[in-house]
């Protein structure tokens, strides 16, 4: 029982120092700068995280991740491992990786995901 108690305050230490990193660094001098739970919209559900290279150039091109789920679950964490792999692949670019607002058996699915991936986009042109 302690050692999976002290397995479990490990791995939540590991989180909240990953939480607190404002650089993702992958090696090859290939490295991020990094903006979590940036808000495009007014629901607590429409945050995204931005990775801008360390050596961002005018003109990066922008990959937006969008997590699967059917529009009902899922969230933008399951695939943080995906675009850190994106990124090794393509380190001129910047990527976005977008959580939006899950449809249930009160909310319809569609417009509001497609609406905000839209905002996404438009929030990412203005900044």
């Amino acid at each position: 029982m302690k050692k999976h108690l002290f397995i479990f305050g490990f791995l939540l230490l590991i989180l909240f120092i990953g939480c607190q990193q404002k650089t993702v660094n992958l090696g090859n001098n290939i490295s991020f700068k990094v903006e979590n739970n940036v808000s495009y919209g007014e629901d607590p559900n429409q945050k995204m995280d931005i990775y801008i290279p360390a050596n961002q150039n005018k003109g990066n091109d922008v990959f937006i991740i969008i997590h699967g789920g059917g529009w009902r679950s899922g969230n933008k964490s399951q695939l943080t491992f995906f675009t850190y792999s994106l990124m090794e692949k393509f380190p001129e670019n910047v990527f976005v990786n977008m959580n939006y607002r899950l449809a249930s058996k009160t909310r319809f699915a569609l417009p509001d995901q497609t609406e905000d991936i839209k905002n996404v986009m438009n929030s990412l042109e203005k900044n």
